[in-house]
């Protein structure tokens, strides 16, 4: 079974643009903060992690939408797939 991690985002002010739109810059925090919960929960299942260094080597974001302020905002973050050395995350932001 697949691990598929969903978290809320409680957006900050500063998010946000004058109209009202949020910047991209914030999007990649609410990224991060969805990776952060994703490898909690595995060290918490597994206990192997705990002593692995992870970094992020590279990162691919497509804006489909905008972000409004006053949407609700949730992060969805699985693994896509796993290497000997390396694994690699899909995510979405999802908004209502």
């Amino acid at each position: 079974m697949a691990l598929i991690i969903r978290t809320p985002i409680q957006p900050r002010f500063a998010d946000f643009d004058s109209f009202g739109h949020a910047n991209n810059i914030a999007q990649q925090s609410y990224f991060d903060v969805g990776k952060a919960e994703l490898f909690q929960e595995l060290w918490r299942l597994t206990g192997a992690l705990k002593r692995i260094p992870a970094m992020i080597v590279s990162v691919h974001t497509d804006f489909l939408e905008q972000i409004r302020m006053g949407e609700s905002i949730e992060v969805v973050t699985h693994i896509d797939s796993i290497g000997e050395k390396s694994l690699t995350l899909q995510q979405g932001i999802m908004c209502g």
